[in-house]
């Protein structure tokens, strides 16, 4: 009777074992799935193939997933959460800001739903995500690099203002005006974009290495503001990276 005992106690125990292992195994490949990357492609020639601009499109993934776009084009896109300029909501669920070519930018989609985005340089260019439990799991490599987020300083009103024309993209060093423009140090220069494209106003020259190091508005928007006050005395070149042509010049005194 006791050894009848024993070896029900003993089945018992090892059938309990087997649940719990493959309970932990199912978790943790669940977890797996959840943590896994999938990317997408901004696609060559992507400024005039809507929405087949983005490769895959739309794609479907789980929650937790990490949408990886990669710009595999010649020209800077953008990764923009929304359905277009338009949009109130516009950048504020996911924002790559300028996407160089060869660059990477990165989203964890944590809840389910539809995320429609758009290239803000090129709004013909639509993408969408949709996140779904029951979506297949993600598969993909993690990403070497992404972007970060754009830090740009809030526009100020005051000191000296200098505008993006209207036709700045083929006026180059007429395309801000006034240039060059003379301050004093301590002064805030703000640029309004009076324009009805997108522009950057970005310090240094084209040929630069450190372009953008000093100041940089990144992507400026039509009636949109960029400040940045000048504490130190010299010449700063800046210029559009969109338009690299569109150049500019403060003169700290």
């Amino acid at each position: 009777m006791n050894r009848t005992v024993a070896i029900a106690v003993m089945a018992a125990m090892l059938v309990s074992g087997l649940v719990f292992a493959s309970a932990l195994g199912s978790a943790t490949e669940a977890y797996a799935q959840a943590g896994k990357t999938v990317t997408v492609e901004i696609v060559k020639g992507a400024t005039n193939l809507k929405d087949k601009a983005y490769s895959l499109n739309p794609v479907k993934v789980q929650p937790g997933t990490t949408v990886v776009w990669k710009n595999v084009d010649t020209a800077i896109h953008t990764v923009t959460s929304g359905k277009g300029t338009a949009d109130k909501s516009s950048g504020k669920a996911f924002d790559s800001k300028t996407l160089a070519p060869k660059k990477e930018f990165k989203f964890t989609f944590k809840t389910a739903g539809t995320f429609d985005y758009y290239c803000m340089l090129h709004p013909a260019m639509v993408g969408k995500v949709v996140v779904d439990k029951n979506a297949p799991a993600a598969g993909g490599s993690t990403p070497s690099s992404s972007t970060s987020k754009n830090t740009t300083t809030p526009a100020k009103t005051t000191g000296t203002v200098v505008e993006i024309v209207k036709g700045a993209t083929n006026l180059k060093d007429k395309s801000y005006k006034p240039t060059p423009v003379k301050v004093k140090a301590g002064t805030t220069v703000t640029w309004k974009n009076v324009d009805t494209a997108i522009h950057t106003v970005t310090s240094g020259k084209t040929t630069d290495k450190d372009a953008g190091k000093l100041f940089d508005s990144k992507t400026l928007a039509p009636k949109k503001e960029y400040s940045f006050k000048f504490d130190k005395k010299g010449t700063f070149d800046y210029f559009c990276m969109l338009h690299p042509t569109m150049v500019g010049k403060v003169t700290v005194e």
